[in-house]
């Protein structure tokens, strides 16, 4: 469920959420446009004889970086379709950022989404797997099937991109206990017009429900916020 709403609304309305057993929470402005810039990962590397799980991240057009299990504070998996002829190399150029448009109330959870498929099918070409890691410090790390290599894995190592990313999803969220696990993208779907209205931006360019990357990174991105507000 999903929002824009008013700042001196949205908090007493997700208090009261809350107190139903209603899972809900609200960002404020300052507090989507502190997520960082995700990075796309090549492959992962354990560290080995770490006093805790951690792994080298060679990531594509930037510096590596370490991934310190303890410090991950959510974990999102999806499946995107992409469309005929679309390029990973276009898609490592552009900026994931998420940004607030001045002036923008909060985000609150109060409308029921449903399940639907926009766009055409037909002009659908490949189900691209992908898995977002976020950490507490805000950045986050994507691992997208056309281009990352399971050796992670090991000898676990399956013969599809579907079976290594859950295999691989699981392996990061046992190693990450504080972790939340989300699932849900299947399920979500943006009520029309609210987040066209909201401003929020990703790389650069507003949030388009018919655009599955641009859509799936708005999503991830709040997860990741949710997950830092529960470990706050």
């Amino acid at each position: 469920m999903i929002e824009i709403g008013d700042s001196a609304h949205a908090k007493p309305v997700c208090r009261r959420l809350v107190e139903a057993g209603i899972d809900a929470t609200a960002f404020g402005p300052g507090e989507m446009a502190g997520v960082g810039e995700m990075e796309r990962a090549k492959g992962l590397a354990p560290a080995l004889g770490a006093p805790e799980p951690l792994y080298m991240v060679e990531a594509w057009r930037a510096e590596g970086r370490g991934l310190v299990c303890s410090s991950v504070v959510a974990i999102v998996r999806g499946q995107l379709r992409l469309p005929r002829g679309a390029s990973f190399e276009d898609e490592i150029d552009r900026r994931r950022e998420v940004r607030r448009a001045p002036g923008m109330g909060r985000v609150g959870m109060t409308e029921v989404l449903t399940i639907e498929d926009s766009g055409d099918a037909g002009s659908w070409s490949e189900l691209v797997e992908v898995l977002d890691v976020h950490l507490a410090d805000g950045s986050w790390i994507r691992c997208d099937g056309r281009k990352f290599s399971f050796d992670v894995l090991g000898a676990e190592r399956g013969y599809s991109d579907l079976e290594n990313m859950d295999k691989l999803a699981v392996r990061l969220a046992t190693e990450a206990p504080r972790a939340i696990v989300d699932t849900g993208w299947k399920g979500f779907r943006a009520p029309p017009g609210v987040l066209e209205r909201s401003g929020i931006q990703i790389g650069g360019k507003p949030v388009r429900r018919s655009e599955p990357e641009s859509l799936f990174g708005f999503y991830s991105a709040w997860i990741g916020q949710r997950g830092r507000a529960m470990l706050a």
